[in-house]
């Protein structure tokens, strides 16, 4: 009989989103997924889109992303995952510049570390430096992708970009070569799109295609939520173009298809447009899914950025 300790460690060992929920603290906070009763004062801790990312075994995994989704902690959280979970392992987390490195490990790594005992236990301070840090047998390696030949003598079996966009062209195959002798060859791309058509963009255009869909609860339609179709206004005097200024409650999200109010917090969904499609498995996820987002701020933005794309 199984029992309940060794299940909880099975669910642990198996999925860095539980993995997470056990250990893993951001600015002195235990991390969530989901906040019950739309508590708005903790509504930033509400990303249930984050799970499934993380989750997701898959061996090529691309996200198209926007900023301060809590995404680039999450890649951070499933390297730790994979190297404490697995025996004498190598990962590789890259960044566009050096700088980048730096600052990724001195300001968001290193605290994790030092946030509880369990942390600390793990990590090995005899090898613990901003390129590399010894975890039980394991090694977590960070390195600047500006260059191919940073990746070169380093045999890995996890290697993650971030900022994927960002990094210099064609220096991706170097490192994937140091992948070639892993039995697991774990390979993670993210990063806000740029230009249509490269970088993520078109990796993400030859995947399956996997998209956080919400469903209306007054006409059961499943939709992709957008910035045209969906925000509405509501308070015809609301807007202000002398001053840029808009009024608390002007706009809306709403269904795209019945124009009902749209509840963006507990009906999302995975779907994947090309299923079909295996070798690759993509993500795409924006903060008009981000609940601690109003259809306001939105708006307010529009007013102040230079392109829709923005």
């Amino acid at each position: 009989m199984i029992t309940e300790k060794a299940m909880l460690k099975y669910m642990e060992d198996r999925f860095p989103s539980v993995y997470g929920l056990k250990h893993w603290n951001i600015r002195g906070k235990p991390i969530t997924f989901d906040v019950t009763g739309r508590n708005i004062k903790k509504h930033r801790g509400h990303r249930p889109w984050q799970r499934d990312i993380i989750d997701d075994p898959h061996k090529d995994k691309v996200v198209r992303k926007s900023r301060q989704l809590g995404l680039s902690e999450m890649g951070c959280l499933e390297n730790i995952h994979f190297v404490d979970t697995k025996n004498n392992v190598k990962s590789m987390l890259t960044f566009p510049r050096n700088r980048q490195v730096t600052d990724f490990v001195k300001t968001r790594l290193n605290p994790v570390f030092d946030s509880n005992e369990y942390f600390k236990s793990i990590l090995d301070r005899n090898m613990d430096s901003i390129e590399v840090k010894r975890i039980r047998d394991s090694f977590m390696m960070f390195r600047s992708a500006w260059g191919g030949a940073l990746g070169e003598g380093a045999d890995i079996d996890f290697l993650a970009f971030d900022e994927y966009d960002r990094m210099t062209d064609g220096v991706e195959f170097a490192f994937q070569e140091s992948m070639k002798s892993s039995g697991y060859g774990l390979l993670r791309r993210w990063s806000t799109p740029t230009i249509p058509g490269r970088g993520v963009d078109k990796l993400f255009a030859k995947s399956d295609q996997r998209f956080y869909m919400h469903k209306c609860e007054a006409c059961n339609h499943y939709q992709i939520i957008d910035f045209e179709d969906n925000i509405m206004q509501v308070k015809p005097n609301g807007v202000n173009l002398m001053t840029d200024e808009i009024e608390d409650g002007t706009f809306i999200f709403v269904c795209s298809k019945c124009h009902k109010p749209l509840d963006r917090w507990y009906n999302g969904h995975w779907v994947a447009k090309h299923p079909d499609r295996k070798a690759l498995r993509g993500y795409h996820i924006s903060q008009l899914s981000a609940v601690w987002i109003t259809a306001d701020d939105f708006k307010r933005n529009e007013l102040t950025y230079t392109s829709k794309q923005l």
